[in-house]
């Protein structure tokens, strides 16, 4: 509703200053306004576009934010800040004939597709905005210092909504996952947790009560947040060997090329824990008894993970159903498509399995 009332506000007043020079003109021997009829065109397409655009709003709310409806919008208003010169003509003028309209789209554009995409889009305006100079002034391009400002305008406004706008999804991301901790906390207090405290007490197995006190630290951890602390993703990685090494007969060597790209809490946590169940995997399932962790900058400044094992593997047509009895898809592919990441499995029968797991840059879609 913020951007159809953005566009209506806008678009009024630029149609209402249209209106005025109409009216001046035909009390006026001396119109400021040379070719009103180019101007009111203009004007009539931008009211047309932010007419169907408001009948989306319950509808086809999706299409507000879509790239041919974005698309749509900035050649409009770069349409009416390149005509803006040659419509008013070489008389002097104090209103641009777009007025504030092509602002709404810098933004919606950065609120689409983050900063980078709104910065672009301020900039293509700004440059629209000296387009139609040379066809005003017989080819000659005069620089001010008012153009200077709006393009820098239109730059700024669109970097600055799509960071308000990855603030925004972030901030709904952590309400989300608090209210998934809650309803889990609920779930698992009375039942999983409690269990974990009975083994703890009565298990004679040493190493039975310890899984079950490590599971129930984590478990804990988890659910009041603690998980996602400042811990980085190389000493998360190492904790997760070091436990392995702990519960299993397996020898995981860790292995970095740093410096490594800084990672969020979110991302650290994710990519450890599935690396863990990667470790335990290959264990149970392959028995390995050498696990290589590896771990690196991706090529697009994200992170590289690779687990490989020297365990049994598996065939090609065993993947899905390795995926299912393993607990690929939901402890590893799940987690890892959370954060934006893929994951890729490499059977390799006989010479031991391959995990490999790429996470997105820590930045927002532009």
């Amino acid at each position: 509703m913020g951007i159809v009332a953005g566009r209506w506000g806008t678009w009024l007043w630029m149609a209402a200053v249209l209106a005025w020079e109409l009216y001046d003109r035909s009390v006026n021997d001396k119109p400021e306004m040379e070719h009103p009829v180019v101007a009111a065109m203009l004007v009539a397409l931008a009211g047309g576009f932010t007419a169907v655009t408001s009948s989306w709003v319950r509808s086809h709310p999706h299409r507000l934010l879509a790239v041919p409806t974005i698309v749509v919008e900035l050649a409009i208003a770069g349409a009416l800040l390149a005509a803006n010169e040659w419509v008013w003509g070489d008389t002097s003028h104090s209103q641009n004939l777009a007025s504030a309209w092509p602002l709404m789209g810098v933004l919606v554009a950065g609120t689409a597709f983050g900063r980078r995409a709104g910065l672009a889009a301020g900039f293509c305006l700004a440059v629209a905005g000296y387009l139609g100079i040379p066809l005003a002034n017989d080819g000659a391009v005069s620089w001010s210092l008012a153009r200077i400002s709006s393009g820098v305008l239109f730059m700024l406004a669109g970097w600055i909504a799509g960071y308000l706008a990855f603030r925004l999804r972030q901030a709904e991301d952590k309400i989300a996952v608090a209210r998934a901790r809650e309803e889990v906390a609920r779930t698992l207090h009375d039942g999983v947790l409690q269990t974990l405290a009975v083994i703890q007490r009565r298990s004679s197995d040493s190493e039975l009560v310890t899984l079950a006190r490590d599971q129930e630290r984590e478990l804990r951890r988890f659910l009041v947040g603690d998980d996602e602390g400042e811990e980085s993703l190389l000493s998360a990685l190492r904790g997760v060997a070091r436990r392995h090494e702990q519960r299993h007969p397996t020898k995981v060597q860790v292995v970095a090329v740093e410096p490594l790209p800084e990672a969020s809490g979110e991302v650290a946590g994710a990519v450890s824990r599935a690396v863990g169940e990667a470790l335990t995997n290959a264990s149970k399932h392959g028995g390995a008894t050498n696990v290589t962790v590896f771990v690196e900058e991706a090529d697009d400044e994200g992170i590289f993970c690779s687990v490989k094992d020297n365990g049994t593997g598996f065939e090609a047509h065993e993947t899905s159903e390795a995926s299912a009895g393993m607990g690929l898809t939901r402890s590893i592919t799940g987690r890892i498509e959370e954060i934006g990441g893929r994951v890729e499995v490499a059977g390799n029968p006989g010479r031991g399995a391959e995990i490999r797991i790429w996470t997105a840059a820590s930045s927002d879609r532009g």
